[in-house]
């Protein structure tokens, strides 16, 4: 098995995908995702082969302890801005920090959908965060 890295145009849910292939990681993180393929802009892009003793079972998401495994290094974000916006249940279930990862350096940040339609809606000035 092997890690990739996941992205789509809108980066609202870019994450690490554990698959035997590329194909087969984009081929997951759409179908679990909902997104289409081509109109998404769906792509994959290796990050390092999965140790024996860590093998997933199945392609799947890649967990925290996967990536450890993997030699990661997670820092979890805690985002100020997101917090005007929601309340700390909305984030909840959004998921309240954006973990960012370093990798054989380097730096990989999770998407997170609830940042996605805050910008997308113009709720956060991009001009505040220079």
């Amino acid at each position: 098995m092997e890690l990739y890295w996941l992205e789509s145009n809108d980066h609202s849910e870019d994450w690490f995908v554990a698959a035997k292939c590329e194909l087969e990681a984009v081929d997951f993180y759409a179908c679990e995702m909902g997104y289409d393929i081509i109109d998404d802009e769906v792509s994959a892009r290796f990050v390092c082969k999965i140790s024996s003793c860590s093998q997933p079972v199945s392609t799947e998401f890649a967990s925290e302890s996967l990536i450890k495994d993997c030699d990661g290094e997670l820092i979890f974000f805690f985002d100020t801005e997101i917090r005007k916006i929601y309340t700390e249940e909305h984030l909840e279930l959004l998921g309240s920090e954006t973990r960012i990862v370093r990798i054989n350096d380097e730096v990989f940040i999770e998407g997170h959908v609830g940042r996605t339609v805050a910008n997308a809606l113009g709720y956060i000035n991009k001009a505040d965060l220079n």
